[in-house]
């Protein structure tokens, strides 16, 4: 996963053979406080989904490395790159939700996709997977707007609900007000001009 300081990434990852990776409601809040412990600390969330089978997540990257510090019972103090907190976020969850857990359980390595930065950017890839470009002259401001509304319209697209509000773990309801979750950061959201994004498109 290479991932740069002052970009935006999509970040995902589904289960193993499209199996569940979320069973219950609880097991969708466990994964939340795995991602304000390990994400946190290094990106501010602009919008995540979580599905059945697989999880969203848009993020600005403010840093790529920090020191940890021992909780305590160990003293130590080490750098650990946001790479290897996806990786620890990750096994985290597996470890809390082990008694429903066997085998390989997610697909392959977290993908982590940069959206602001036209070098690593493939269009086709943003063509197949959000839809039509409407031009190529500004894409650092198109494909985090065209991302922002993808995540918040996957329930609808994987048939779980009829409009997006209806979906409990997505971050549409944060970003529009009806909610006040903690985990998305509203001012990094307006930075980038996302919130008409999400509200002026109802599907791609």
């Amino acid at each position: 996963m290479n991932i740069n300081k002052g970009h935006i990434y999509h970040l995902c990852n589904s289960g193993n053979n499209a199996q569940p990776i979320f069973f219950d409601r609880s097991s969708y809040l466990i994964f939340l406080e795995k991602m304000h412990i390990y994400l946190l600390p290094y990106v501010d969330v602009l919008s995540w989904c979580l599905l059945p089978t697989q999880f969203h997540l848009m993020v600005y990257v403010k840093e790529t490395e920090i020191e940890i510090e021992g909780d305590g019972l160990c003293n130590y103090r080490k750098r650990r790159n946001l790479a290897n907190s996806v990786s620890i976020m990750l096994c985290a969850y597996i470890r809390t939700m082990r008694k429903k857990i066997t085998g390989n359980f997610f697909q392959h390595s977290t993908e982590a996709v940069c959206l602001t930065d036209a070098t690593y950017a493939i269009p086709a890839w943003y063509l197949m997977e959000y839809g039509s470009v409407h031009s190529k002259d500004n894409t650092e401001k198109e494909y985090p707007q065209l991302c922002f509304r993808y995540i918040h319209n996957a329930p609808i697209k994987e048939g779980l609900v009829k409009k997006k509000e209806d979906w409990e773990f997505s971050s549409y309801p944060d970003v529009t007000g009806s909610r006040k979750g903690r985990l998305i950061n509203r001012e990094r959201i307006r930075e980038f001009g996302l919130f008409q994004a999400a509200i002026n498109y109802s599907y791609l």
